[in-house]
């Protein structure tokens, strides 16, 4: 059996512990600035489009042995 000192102590151990991380995260948004402004500007331009591909369409290159061929 352990004696009473014993207990209390791992019992204060045992609650620091579990507080210590909620304590930090508590002091994280107690000292973080607030939000006072938009995060970002509204955009109200038209969405951009994007330029035809440059590429011409072809067919592919033949290759001489398909390796991946299941030939069993």
């Amino acid at each position: 059996m352990r004696s009473r000192p014993v207990r209390i102590a791992s019992a204060i151990l045992f609650a620091l512990v579990i507080v210590s991380p909620a304590a930090v995260v508590f002091a994280v948004v107690w000292n973080s600035p607030s939000v006072a402004q938009p995060a970002a500007p509204i955009d109200n331009e038209p969405a951009r489009l994007l330029p035809a591909p440059d590429a011409q369409q072809g067919p592919l290159p033949t290759s001489a042995v398909n390796v991946y061929a299941n030939t069993l």
